[in-house]
């Protein structure tokens, strides 16, 4: 006789009630049990309402039911709101699905997602194996004895006979030596018992839940209305179990970006390509937490697996109250890194701070404090030579990335409160030059619900965008969309590598006034009276879609991600003006660097300044998607900047905005237009007010005289409240070593100077014209 069993054990987990009071889901774990080795036609009514409940006592019903990791979707009756289980459709280890629940009578009073977790196991003639949870930490080794919840209905022994993550020692110990490389939240094995200890058909599965307590990998700016989450590896806005962490508005679930990386390649100077990029993580990693060192080790692993996170107040506070008596500085300014251990080939300095006896050591007790851009900030560190490529299996650059991410408190500021920044310092570590290299950002924006958006580029702003695609945002899983009138996200390049120095300061127009068709189309710095202070913007912007086309599909190895970066195609063909930006869809030319930039280059810089064939951006004829009939997708953009070079030694930087705009009297479109205004005003605000993003705003004393960039490196700009004639500087150690005087050429109140021949350390910097004096002090560190 066929002998079933239904074993039911509901967890119950309190779940958020949103507004309105929708309905409300509590997870359900259940425990069929079956025969061994009978047929697979058993089929059981899951009634997994009998805990779920609306808080207004309304009826409610199964809306969804989702499955995940490619399991075939339950059988689904909506007359008695029932899940109907079929034997078929099991293995005999733990399947998640998700489940919406919703009111009888008003389908758009929807629940928050469920959990249904079934665990099928064997007749109990056979050993019963329970999942086990193991709570550890990166870098961390511990044991654990599977078989404690375990068990025989005949009382024979267990064995663990194999497990996925471990080594087993005895018959059921299992040791787990957890490395820091791996960055999930939660991880999931399995393991086998049996009643021998061999190998044997008849055995039961369960799965090892491996919740790894770490959460100084990352953190998320949170101080104005998004919430951004960074990891300490260059890889941003997600929790790799699959769920977003660019929040906007701040303090809701709905979501704008999905994920964002950095993408750096360059050629050697015979010409190898080296290149460092991510995607997903789905092939590998290019990518490590912490500066390049002689050695990668545990103790480096607890030192540089960490996010910093401090806002201005902090520091405010410290400042003041440094010395006083008892006085406990908070963990992230105790351990702010400011320095490398040089004793192991790290750089001497890392995360800038204010340095009061100039000594180049981070001292915190005696009155050091970090130094941070906006109101509120996150510093890490990354590399890219810690390990081999397996995501893009390119040759390392040697290169060493010192980030920070910051935003502004300034909620009347309404650009600024939708806003936040990354600034990065790329440093060449290794003895090799490279030429010919590019910064790349690969985006992939989910604005909500990620299969109803649009993406083109802003050329003039230095930016690429997604916005809605229809006039309402549907909810998707773990994403409950934006509803009526949609927001637009954008991607903005402030301000990208230096250029080769020439002697001169750029222009942006010629003596006509015209603009000039060059970087100056959205680059920084030009025409500003400073020389060789000038800065790319974007260059480049593609779109490339996995499962597209063969030439437009994601790079898989590193020439294809170096072609991504200067808009070449995987068939190594260039991108063409029109259509989907390829000869085979319905481009018509000439070559191209910035793909739907709608009206947005007037110049046809992309172009090289020649008109694209075929009529576009004349008389109101555009390149965009919808005008080449696309319909509304999952979109991800890469834009990217350069050429340039990075000597060995050598530092470029990279500094980036993700504005967010709604308009909620306007379409989505509208969204869009208002983006395009936030981000011109943070462009003009970020070139003329560059003191405002430093992460030491105009270091200015009584006698008003600033210097920044404050720290330096090679070139610092002075100025004073007066205009002075032909005014005479000194520039002089903590111990009063004179290591550079002259005079400053121009009658004028703002000055440039060359400090590249300054060794690292603490200067003060005097100016003196007639009777006028004043004096300032400045960092170098390179």
């Amino acid at each position: 006789m066929k002998k079933t069993y239904l074993l039911i054990v509901v967890i119950f987990i309190v779940s958020l009630v949103r507004a309105q009071s929708p309905p409300v889901v509590i997870n359900d774990t259940l425990y069929p049990v079956f025969e061994f080795g009978v047929g697979y036609d058993t089929t059981f009514a899951i009634h997994v309402l009998n805990n779920d409940f609306d808080p207004e006592g309304d009826d409610v019903r199964i809306l969804q039911v989702k499955n995940r990791a490619g399991q075939d979707l339950l059988d689904l009756t909506f007359t008695d709101s029932t899940i109907l289980l079929s034997m078929s459709k099991l293995n005999v280890v733990e399947q998640v699905y998700d489940y919406q629940i919703c009111e009888v009578n008003d389908s758009n009073s929807v629940s928050n997602w469920g959990h249904l977790y079934l665990n099928p196991c064997w007749d109990p003639e056979y050993p019963v194996a329970r999942n086990d949870t193991i709570e550890l930490k990166p870098g961390s080794f511990t044991t654990h004895n599977l078989l404690l919840n375990d068990y025989h209905p005949a009382g024979d022994s267990l064995f663990v006979i194999n497990s996925v993550y471990g080594s087993i020692t005895g018959d059921s110990t299992i040791s787990i030596d957890f490395p820091f490389y791996i960055q999930q939240n939660n991880l999931i094995g399995r393991y086998w018992i049996s009643d021998t200890n061999v190998y044997f058909p008849w055995k039961d599965i369960a799965n090892l839940y491996i919740n790894v307590n770490n959460n100084n990998w990352y953190d998320s700016l949170d101080i104005n209305n998004i919430n951004a989450r960074f990891n300490c590896f260059g890889h941003h806005f997600w929790d790799f179990d699959s769920f977003a962490h660019f929040k906007v508005p701040n303090g809701s679930n709905v979501s704008s970006i999905f994920n964002q990386t950095l993408w750096v390649g360059g050629l050697d100077p015979v010409n190898n390509l080296h290149l460092a990029a991510e995607r997903y993580r789905q092939n590998g990693t290019d990518f490590f937490h912490g500066p390049v060192s002689d050695a990668y080790d545990t103790a480096f692993d607890f030192r540089w697996h960490h996010i910093w996170k401090l806002n201005k107040s902090d520091i405010e506070y410290h400042k003041i109250h440094w010395d006083d008596p008892g006085y406990e500085a908070i963990p992230d300014i105790l351990s702010w890194p400011g320095n490398g251990d040089v004793d192991l080939g790290q750089s001497e300095r890392i995360a800038p701070f204010e340095d009061m006896n100039g000594n180049d050591i981070y001292e915190p007790m005696l009155g050091d404090a970090p130094q941070i851009k906006g109101d509120q900030a996150l510093f890490f560190v990354f590399n890219d030579v810690r390990g081999i490529h397996t995501e893009t299996e390119g040759i390392p650059l040697g290169i060493e990335i010192h980030a920070m991410a910051y935003a502004f408190d300034t909620p009347e500021d309404s650009a600024l409160w939708n806003t936040v920044f990354l600034h990065y310092d790329i440093i060449n570590r290794s003895d090799t030059s490279y030429h010919d290299m590019y910064l790349g950002l690969f985006t992939d924006t989910d604005l909500g619900y990620a299969w109803d958006d649009r993406i083109e580029c802003d050329v003039e702003n230095g930016m690429y965008f997604t916005f809605n695609g229809d006039e309402f945002d549907l909810g998707g899983y773990d994403n409950p969309g934006y509803g009526e009138h949609p927001p637009a996200q954008g991607i903005q390049f402030l301000g990208g590598p230096f250029l080769e120095p020439d002697g001169i300061d750029n222009p942006k127009f010629d003596i006509l006034g015209n603009q000039i068709v060059d970087e100056s189309i959205n680059g920084l710095n030009f025409g500003d009276g400073i020389v060789d202070n000038e800065r790319m913007g974007m260059t480049h912007f593609n779109y490339f879609n996995s499962g597209g086309s063969a030439w437009m599909n994601d790079p898989s190895i590193a020439p294809e991600y170096y072609n991504h970066l200067q808009c070449i195609w995987k068939d190594n063909t260039t991108m063409q003006y029109g259509g989907y930006g390829h000869a085979t869809a319905l481009a018509e030319g000439p070559d191209a660097k910035f793909m739907w930039p709608r009206d947005t280059d007037p110049y046809n810089w992309g172009t090289m300044g020649l008109w694209p064939n075929g009529g576009w951006n004349q008389n109101n004829y555009f390149w965009t998607e919808e005008i080449m009939g696309a319909n509304p997708n999952d979109r991800r953009g890469m834009g990217s900047t350069g050429p340039f070079s990075l000597a060995s030694g050598q530092k470029q930087s990279l500094d980036i905005a993700l504005p967010w705009a709604r308009d909620f009297d306007g379409t989505a479109w509208e969204s869009a237009l208002l983006l395009k205004e936030r981000a011109a005003y943070i462009k003009a605000k970020f070139q003329n007010e560059s003191a405002y993003f430093s992460v030491n705003p105009q270091v200015q004393n009584d006698n008003h005289l600033a210097i920044y960039p404050n720290p330096a490196s090679y070139r610092i700009h002075l100025e004073t409240d007066k205009s002075l004639q032909f005014p005479d500087y000194e520039i002089i150690d903590v111990y009063g070593n004179v290591f550079s005087a002259g005079k400053l050429s121009n009658a004028t109140s703002k000055f440039d100077l060359n400090v590249s021949g300054l060794p690292n350390g603490f200067y003060i910097v005097s100016i003196r014209d007639g009777e006028f004096y004043c004096s300032a002090r400045l960092i170098i560190i390179k």
